[in-house]
């Protein structure tokens, strides 16, 4: 829920000045809420081959992530004044 939530509300701050990373940050806060889930929801069955196949597709997501937010760049003060 917290990664939902924080995912969201930067996607909503930057949606005005960088919409492409926004809707990157839409797809990604979805993906990796399922994946959680289904971590939580497989790993109590114990099922290994499920549970690696999540990891893996969790940790893609997670990368996938930190590309996306470091192409966000920080607004400078010049910019916001004009």
């Amino acid at each position: 829920y917290t990664i939902y939530i924080l995912l969201g509300e930067i996607g909503r701050r930057v949606a005005d000045t960088r919409p492409e990373q926004a809707k990157s940050l839409h797809y990604i806060r979805i993906a990796l809420t399922t994946l959680t889930v289904l971590g939580y929801l497989v790993g109590a069955y114990e099922h290994e081959t499920s549970i690696v196949l999540i990891s893996g597709g969790t940790v893609i997501v997670l990368i996938t992530l930190l590309v996306v937010l470091f192409k966000i760049k920080p607004v400078d003060a010049q910019e916001e004044e004009c």
